[in-house]
């Protein structure tokens, strides 16, 4: 725990935005981001959003992990 109280939140440093920067850039998921930084979902995207950052799709990230334009799930 982060001894804040329920509702509180944590400011962004500097270099957490730098870093929070990068990660977009390279193409990381918000799930990803949060770990990374020990805070919601939520924070990490509203955080991006405020920075005028866009974390990647779920479309774009499965195209990118299959190498394909267009995602096909694998047969059974």
């Amino acid at each position: 725990m982060t001894g804040l109280p329920m509702g509180a939140h944590r400011s962004w440093t500097t270099e957490d935005t730098e870093r929070l920067r990068l990660h977009i850039e390279r193409g990381g998921s918000a799930a990803r981001a949060a770990v990374m930084f020990k805070r919601t979902g939520q924070a990490v995207r509203a955080h991006a959003s405020a920075c005028g950052w866009k974390f990647p799709t779920i479309r774009e990230l499965r195209r990118r992990a299959t190498g394909s334009e267009r995602y096909t799930p694998p047969e059974i």
